[in-house]
């Protein structure tokens, strides 16, 4: 037993907490031994397993349509901000943020500390892979973006038309 109590720390400070993911690594890593916990939590940290983040997903399938935009906003621009910022530019875009931002932290998906906005960094993985999904080789087409050198091809691009 005590081989685990270390690699227990260990997932939990992965997943940092977060209720969907540690069900979906618990489950994973139930019934195996020592060494395959380890080689696990060591190929976690190159490459997020794609069951977690499967899990991860349907929670974000479940949100409204505000909701998916006011994650993915906070995904790519404002997962470490000042909380007045993020209501601002939420309010801003439509987005109601005195009930989105409540339901984000409902279910877990943000908390906010001492005045800031944070996600953990499986959700802000997330939250990219879905902007690029569509077409995750040509920003031009995203809806979202957050990469100072994606932003600059496509504006440059855009010039040259």
């Amino acid at each position: 037993m005590s081989g685990y109590i270390d690699l227990t720390y260990d997932a939990l400070t992965y997943v940092d907490g977060l209720p969907l993911a540690i069900k979906a690594l618990g489950s994973f890593l139930y019934g195996r031994n020592v060494s395959e916990w380890r080689s696990t939590l060591a190929k976690l940290r190159e490459n997020p397993r794609t069951d977690i983040m499967d899990v991860l997903r349907i929670s974000y399938d479940g949100l409204d349509d505000t909701g998916k935009d006011i994650f993915l906003d906070i995904a790519c621009f404002f997962y470490e901000t000042k909380e007045t910022y993020v209501n601002r530019i939420l309010d801003f875009r439509g987005f109601h943020p005195e009930i989105g931002l409540p339901v984000l932290i409902d279910k877990s998906f943000i908390t906010c500390k001492k005045g800031y906005v944070y996600m953990h960094d499986l959700f802000k993985e997330l939250g990219k892979s879905i902007v690029r999904e569509k077409s995750p080789k040509e920003p031009r087409k995203w809806n979202r973006l957050w990469d100072h050198k994606d932003v600059h091809d496509v504006v440059s691009a855009n010039m040259v038309q």
